[in-house]
């Protein structure tokens, strides 16, 4: 009997995803005393995927996930000219851990 109780006490959800992107920042510079350029720019793409769980106990969670991407940015504007530009690639790793109450 507390054996069935205990597996109705708690409840774990398995979270599994994978996402991608476009980038468009707006990127704010003044480079070495040219015309500031702030204008939305086709930049790049970022894809990532994530794992995670969610444990709930009652109305109480924890919820853990790790988040891992890749972003890719060859076209970056620093000026107004189309040849000023700029160009990074990194990796990124986002671990969460979120502990709340469902309402």
């Amino acid at each position: 009997m507390f054996w069935i109780n205990f597996i109705l006490f708690f409840k774990i959800f398995l979270i599994i995803g994978i996402g991608t992107g476009t980038l468009f920042p707006k990127t704010n510079t003044t480079l070495f005393n040219n015309k500031r350029h702030d204008q939305f720019h086709l930049s790049g793409y970022g894809i990532n995927m994530i794992l995670g769980f969610k444990l709930e106990i009652r109305n109480w969670f924890v919820l853990v996930e790790f988040k891992l991407g890749y972003i890719n940015m060859p076209n970056i504007r620093t000026g107004v000219s189309i040849y000023d530009k700029a160009k990074q690639y990194f990796y990124f790793i986002s671990p969460n851990i979120v502990f709340g109450k469902n309402i």
